[in-house]
């Protein structure tokens, strides 16, 4: 608690007790008749309460009365807590004030209360190193090493502030001396990085360890030498610390550092650097795992000392990271003049070259250190005019960077302002691009080509005109004679540049220094104008200087017919529309392509304001109605793109819902496509005809089934009159929307239409919707159309071709399923064949017949197909199984083999496993032989049974139960 400040104007008592006045704190209390009221009215904006002052002050005689007081209440106040929770046992621990430790601990207060941080009186004594108050506490303390919300405990903070004394008494009261906070640090940690050697030499004493490391591997010599402790850094040396730990410095990347890089880079690490150079100087060539050397780290920080010290144990001056970059390219970058000029001194290489081709003059260009840039371009073997990989010189970089100092600078050194890079661009290019006007003006004094095009024919007006927003380096290029009749490999002119970046001032200057024809505005590759692309971006100032200028009009259109306003329209420009249309722009002007107005460009995008914006300005009100090649409304691009209100404004505004395509389709048809309920409502509620069907005879009905459209359908079938009529609906190929539904597998809209026929509603047998859902694979549409027909009735369907459902489902066997597929349960196809004796499992047993390994597959039950076929009874599948190499040894979860499987209980089972362990102990005698005579006439009779079949049924292999020879005729 800091001093109360204003003391005259605080309560008498709370004066009283800072001024230790104890008769008039007792009087105080006497003319109070509840004294314990008054107090805790008294509690400041921090919520200290006057016990928490007198606590803090060390009044043990105030404190024990105001104490006292409030204990008569029967409230007692020794534990009161304040904002950060502090009691007035953490105030007294605070100011070591022992006396009132005493008194507090005598009226019982809390040794384990604990404050916003989580720490506890003990926590607070040891930081403050009370050690009279720690040794009071302690006998009512269950845990000298309690936590904090960090994991420190009370020795952590001791050795943290540097308490001897305190840690001194910790250690002798049990305190563990290698216990980790939540980062793994320990109180030697906290010593070393503190620098308090008396403490870390203390605990070491005591056995703490010197090379354990905290979550970032950082030792406590680690720890020491970043901190700059040299003597604390001797002590742990001298006690055998290990000077090559490495720890993990997170950046964007784990880089691992020895304790001499920390001393190499760390703000007060030379003297911890010498004391390890002196201790082992091999490590001056020790790389980190991006590569540095206790050199580079030094270079990289700017600590000429280090840096001479390290050259001095040994250091290779022109050493390289994992980047390929030297001392000198590290200075370079950072500017470090000092440290240039003494590598130079030694004899440091300055043309060496990291991975991107830069060297050292290219760093210190790029990151405009002019300093260091005189520095390395007057020395005589170094090339200015040195490309990196992308072919770019100092130059480049200068201009590209605004570092206009150093680009004079490599100039009047003899720079060549000429030169290009890959691409074709000199320095002017990067200089204009980004609006540098300083690097511009330079280069242009310099000489450097104004009309210089790179690869793609760009100039450096041309670019110029994309950033510079005052036009300031445009008026320059111009003054000085750029040609803006150029145009890029697209035949774009600087006039398209500025346009499409909304840049007006630009266009201003432009139109002042070069006179442009009536072919200069279209390009005849992207077949666009200047006012094309402003009207596209939105960009109005721009759009009111090329009309202004007379330029262009407001209906010039592109090579595809569009007008500015189709892109105002479009992307929703509102502003630049209405500047348009001010100016005389026609919103009935269909392009040459799609043969759209605006109104339909507007409509397909939503843009509302927009429309109604061309309707109140429009020539003729039939542009709502105007069709496109397609014989699209703007209605019906909007009712497809589900912009209900669109769809409203354009209804209001007289477009018809009758109005149809070239496809005969209405409005009704694109909103129940895109599955939009709202603007299939405002569609129905406006009347349209919901039977209207397009030229291959399907109506919106057909198109919700198809696409999977189920709240549309529904809305759709709740509008008719009987909704059952919607399964009688046949379109040119013969289907309803129920085998729409079931060919594209939408398993909701076959439950939902198949809901809607009666018991009297018969299958369509031509291609039925069960060949239709067999076709698509569809399980889930086969299992509803199962649940509302007769399973029998559904299996003798048959099509135009005679062909059940099976047949089209063995088409697909033969030709493209995988077999080897499993559903969560680990169940293959020939798995679900196995359980059933459906029609069907045939067509899998001879589908995968061929292939041992999908016949053996086991599920997560670890049951193969015999073993289903056994349990099931199904005799004629077993011995088709058995047959094709399907294993009579695997083993399920249960330990059964397919023959234990046979059996309906598991007692049956047991009786079996017992009754053939002891069969197979036998030799072949007669009864083994009569029971293997039984088995082989028992598959000849199923044999002869299965040749007896009517060709038309062999799809029967594997039998119903009625089929099954019972036990007695066997």
């Amino acid at each position: 608690m800091g001093p109360l400040l204003h003391l005259q104007d605080q309560n008498p008592l709370i004066v009283s007790i800072f001024n230790g006045d104890f008769p008039s704190v007792e009087k105080w209390l006497e003319t109070h008749a509840h004294p314990a009221e008054e107090m805790d009215k008294l509690v400041d904006a921090d919520k200290r309460h006057p016990i928490h002052a007198a606590a803090f002050i060390d009044q043990s005689d105030i404190l024990e009365a105001l104490i006292v007081a409030t204990e008569n209440s029967g409230h007692s106040k020794v534990n009161v807590k304040d904002a950060k929770w502090l009691t007035p046992l953490h105030r007294a621990c605070r100011s070591s004030a022992e006396y009132s430790v005493e008194v507090l601990l005598t009226h019982n207060a809390d040794v384990n209360a604990r404050d916003r941080c989580w720490q506890t009186p003990a926590h607070v004594a040891a930081a403050n190193n009370a050690v009279r108050c720690m040794e009071l506490l302690v006998p009512r303390v269950s845990n000298i090493n309690i936590t904090d919300r960090t994991g420190r405990t009370c020795l952590h903070l001791a050795a943290y502030f540097g308490h001897y004394e305190m840690v001194e008494t910790l250690l002798q009261l049990s305190g563990t001396v290698n216990h980790t906070d939540k980062r793994d640090r320990r109180p030697i940690h906290w010593a070393a990085f503190r620098g308090h050697e008396e403490v870390v030499r203390l605990l070491v004493q005591h056995n703490a360890g010197i090379e354990v490391p905290d979550k970032d591997k950082n030792t406590p010599l680690h720890a020491a030498a970043a901190a700059g402790f040299d003597l604390v850094v001797q002590i742990l040396l001298d006690f055998k610390a290990n000077p090559e730990a490495v720890n993990k410095v997170h950046h964007y990347l784990t880089i691992m550092w020895l304790p001499i890089h920390l001393c190499a880079s760390s703000t007060h690490g030379e003297g911890c650097l010498l004391l390890i150079l002196d201790h082992d100087s091999s490590q001056v060539r020790e790389a980190s795992n991006d590569g540095k050397t206790p050199l580079l780290n030094a270079t990289l920080h700017g600590r000429l000392p280090r840096v001479l010290h390290l050259i001095r144990h040994g250091a290779e001056l022109n050493v390289r990271d994992k980047k390929r970059q030297t001392a000198l390219h590290l200075a370079a970058k950072f500017g470090h003049e000092a440290i240039i000029g003494r590598l130079l001194d030694m004899n440091a290489n300055p043309l060496v070259k990291e991975e991107n081709g830069r060297t050292p003059l290219h760093l210190s260009a790029q990151n405009g250190h002019l300093e260091t840039c005189r520095q390395l371009s007057i020395l005589p073997k170094v090339d200015l005019n040195t490309k990196d990989a992308n072919g770019m010189t100092c130059l480049h970089l200068c201009a590209f960077k605004e570092n206009a100092d150093c680009l004079k600078c490599l100039i009047d050194a003899g720079a060549d302002i000429h030169i290009k890079d890959k691409f074709g661009r000199t320095a002017l290019h990067y200089a204009s691009v980004k609006g540098w006007f300083q690097c511009v003006h330079h280069l242009v004094t310099a000489g450097c080509s104004v009309d210089c095009a790179d690869h793609d024919q760009i100039t450096p007006l041309m670019l110029a005109t994309l950033s510079d927003s005052e036009a300031k380096c445009v008026e320059y290029l111009l003054v000085q004679k750029a040609n803006g009749l150029l145009k890029d490999h697209q035949d774009l002119n600087v006039l398209h540049y500025a346009a499409a970046a909304g840049n007006s001032e630009a266009l201003t200057q432009i139109f002042e220094y070069t006179q442009f024809g009536r072919g200069d505005f279209l390009s005849s590759k992207l077949g666009v104008t200047p006012i094309h692309l402003a009207a596209k971006s939105g960009h109005t100032d721009s759009v009111i200087v090329l009309l202004g200028s007379q330029a262009q009009g407001p209906n010039d259109r592109d090579s595809k017919g569009r007008t500015a306003l189709h892109f105002a329209a479009r992307h929703g420009h509102l502003k630049c529309l209405e500047f348009l249309l001010a100016k005389g722009a026609l919103v009935g002007v269909q392009d040459d392509v799609q043969g759209r107005n605006p109104v339909h460009e507007a409509a397909e995008n939503g843009e509302v304001d927009c429309l109604l914006k061309l309707l109140e300005h429009t020539e003729d009100f039939s542009v709502v109605e105007a069709k496109d090649k397609m014989g699209r409304t703007p209605l019906m691009l909007a009712a497809e793109k589900g912009h209900s209100d669109m769809v409203e404004k354009l209804l209001v505004n007289g477009s018809s819902v009758a109005t149809m395509d070239l496809n005969l389709r209405t409005p009704m048809f694109y909103a129940v496509f895109q599955g939009m309920e709202r603007t299939t409502e405002l569609l129905l509620k406006r009347e349209a005809n919901i039977l209207q069907v397009d030229r291959l005879k399907k109506s919106v009905f057909h198109i919700a089934a198809a696409a999977g459209q189920i709240s549309v359908l529904g809305l759709l079938v709740e509008s008719l009159d009987e909704p059952t009529a919607v399964n009688t609906m046949l379109d040119q190929e013969g289907f309803t929307p129920l085998h729409w539904a079931a060919l594209k597998g939408h398993e909701i809209c076959v439950e939902y239409l198949t809901q809607r026929m009666t018991d009297q509603d018969i299958l369509p047998t031509q291609f039925s919707p069960v060949h239709c859902a067999v076709h698509n694979r569809s399980d889930t549409c086969l299992v509803v159309l199962l649940n509302k027909f007769d399973s029998q009735t559904i299996a003798n369907l048959r099509d135009d071709h005679q062909r059940t459902p099976l047949h089209i489902a063995e088409l697909l066997l033969k030709h493209e399923a995988k077999l080897d597929e499993t559903d969560p349960k680990g169940n293959t196809a020939l798995h679900h064949a196995c359980k059933t004796s459906d029609p069907l499992a045939l067509a899998i047993l001879k589908a995968c017949s061929s292939n041992q390994d999908i016949i053996n597959m086991q599920n997560v039950e670890g049951q193969s197909a015999l073993h289903l076929t056994g349990a099931n009874g199904f005799v004629e599948s077993t011995d088709f199984l058995v047959s094709h190499g399907a294993s009579v040894t695997l083993v399920d979860n249960r330990g059964y083999t397919p023959v234990l499987a046979c059996a309906p209980n598991d007692n049956v089972a047991l009786c079996l496993a017992t009754m053939f362990a002891e069969y197979l102990k036998c030799p072949l005698s007669d009864t083994r032989r009569s029971i293997a005579s039984l088995a082989v006439n028992h598959i000849q009779m199923n044999h002869q049974h299965q040749n007896q079949r009517d060709s038309s049924d062999s799809t029967f292999l594997v039998s119903t139960p009625k089929q099954l020879p019972n036990s007695s005729q066997n």
